[in-house]
């Protein structure tokens, strides 16, 4: 027969299996009620687009199409564009615009893979690749002659441009130059700011601080 000790013991064991069981229980109902609702999505009749997705896009710049100003080391290549919308209806597109898909400065020193895979290596690029920023002020139907807005030693590369509460612009971009020498100047993130809604902008670039090299660098904020 059990004894009175052991007769406690397995009561105490149930009472305390019960009680964790009930509190356990009571976390997943309150994890459970703290679930958002999932969205609901509402199809609204004759709220589609009257355009086709081919009407809808535009080209910004482009071949013989709104281009910037011709400047040492500039063959034609844009890219690694970024656009925002800021609070007051204004658009800007920011993008860099050099002679390849990155444009360090020359002369350089390229591997036989970026020649392999069609850097040009006869162009005189004394500061690299450029980044450049363009306006629209009816809502992305037209576009201002895109200008440069940054042109340091290094090739100026995928600015992108943020907008903070007291209207600062912030724009993040990386910077490229020989080699991948991580704790140097070169292939690190860094920002400028304009306090005057873009017209100007900073032009000495402030570096994040190790651990943020160009690889990391965050094109789509």
């Amino acid at each position: 027969m059990m004894t009175t000790k052991q007769l406690v013991k397995s009561v105490l064991a149930v009472l305390l299996f019960g009680f964790g069981t009930c509190m356990f229980a009571g976390v997943d109902m309150a994890v459970a009620a703290e679930k958002p609702e999932p969205p609901k999505v509402k199809v609204l009749e004759g709220g589609e687009s009257h355009l086709s997705a081919a009407e809808c896009r535009k080209m910004v710049v482009g071949p013989e199409f709104n281009q910037p100003d011709s400047f040492p080391g500039y063959t034609g290549f844009v890219g690694w564009e970024s656009p925002i919308l800021l609070r007051n209806g204004m658009m800007y597109c920011t993008f860099n615009a050099g002679y390849w898909h990155v444009s360090p400065p020359t002369p350089f020193n390229y591997s036989p893979s970026y020649i392999k895979a069609g850097v040009p290596t006869d162009v005189d690029a004394p500061t690299g690749g450029r980044a450049m920023i363009t306006k629209s002020t009816d809502n992305g139907v037209t576009w201002e002659k895109p200008r440069t807005f940054l042109d340091s030693s290094l090739d100026d590369r995928s600015p992108v441009v943020t907008e903070l509460t007291d209207g600062t612009l912030v724009c993040s971009l990386c910077t490229g130059g020989p080699g991948h020498m991580r704790g140097s100047i070169w292939n690190r993130t860094g920002v400028v700011r304009s306090f005057d809604g873009g017209k100007t902008w900073e032009q000495e670039i402030r570096r994040i601080p190790m651990g943020f090299t160009y690889t990391l660098h965050i094109r789509y904020c």
